[in-house]
Formats: C-alpha cells, sequence, structure tokens
C-alpha cells in the first residue's frame, strides 16, 4: 500500500505575459490564454508562439532543464518510490511590445506619393509596362526539329586533346 501512495513528479511550464490574456501556441498547438500552466511527461525543447490583437507577436523556444528525477534509472524510483512529490516548474515569461499606432491621413498620403513617383520612375526607365521583358543572353536555343544537338566529329578522326 505504502508503494500505491509513493511517489510522483509533476511537471509544468509556466507561460506568463505582459499584457495577461494572450494566447499561447506550443509546438503549434494552441493551448489557452496567459498566464497558463501546460503539463508535460518528459523535459524536452518546446517552439512557443505568444500573439494577442494590438502587439507584436513573440516566437521563440523554451527547453526544460533535466534533474536527477527525469534520467533514466532515478525516473523510476522518483515516479514511484520517493515518498513525497517533486513539482518542476519551467516559466517563461514573455514582454510583448504595442504595435505602432495608426499612421495620419497625411503620412499615408506621403507614403502613396512616394510609392506612385517610384513606379513612374520605373516604368520610364523599363520602357513601361507594354514592353516584353529582356531575354537572357545565357540561355541556350532550343534545337530545330530534325537537327542534332552537337555536332559530331567527322568519322576516324581522333577526338581532340587538351
Amino acid at each position: 500500500m505504502a508503494l500505491a501512495l509513493a511517489g510522483c513528479v509533476e511537471r509544468t511550464l509556466l507561460f506568463t505575459s505582459s499584457p495577461v490574456g494572450a494566447r499561447v501556441t506550443l509546438n503549434g498547438k494552441d493551448v489557452g490564454l496567459t498566464p497558463i500552466s501546460i503539463p508535460f511527461v518528459h523535459n524536452q525543447r518546446f517552439e512557443y508562439r505568444v500573439e494577442k490583437d494590438g502587439y507584436r507577436s513573440a516566437a521563440g523556444d523554451v527547453t526544460t532543464p533535466s534533474t536527477w528525477d527525469s534520467m533514466p534509472g532515478p525516473d523510476f524510483f522518483a515516479e514511484n518510490v520517493y515518498p513525497g512529490r517533486i513539482k518542476r516548474q519551467t516559466l517563461r515569461h514573455v514582454v510583448l511590445e504595442p504595435l505602432p499606432r495608426d499612421r495620419k491621413r497625411a503620412e499615408l498620403e506621403a507614403t502613396f506619393r512616394q510609392a506612385e513617383a517610384f513606379r513612374s520612375r520605373a516604368e520610364s526607365e523599363t520602357g513601361g509596362p507594354d514592353v516584353a521583358p529582356p531575354t537572357r543572353p545565357d540561355r541556350i536555343p532550343a534545337p530545330r526539329p530534325g537537327a542534332t544537338p552537337f555536332p559530331s566529329a567527322p568519322q576516324g578522326s581522333a577526338p581532340a586533346s587538351r
């Protein structure tokens, strides 16, 4: 009966963020909103992404540390024989930076004018949108039907030496 009640290892990843309530994706799977505690069985590297509307997304990876209770051999005793609970928690705090404020109409119009000026300059330098694109000089023309692709050496002649 003592063995049935003995041993337990709880391993968790705790994600927090500033601001709270950001969506967490772990190894490509949506796991919830921060703060969130995610249980795991084996120490490993986890890829995460934290997103919230109005903030720049953050992505990275976190590797859970190996401890004596996660190594083959001692892990059996930690999970089955050790007379207590072992709690291992890996914390990852992510600070999300706010996206830039909306641009004013005057700034957007100035950017649009710059883009139009760039487009007209590019069209004047390349000949305009109706000009065919240039051909590449390194391309070999397709062989004519019935023609041999490479001229053959005359019969009975020795190959040229280098």
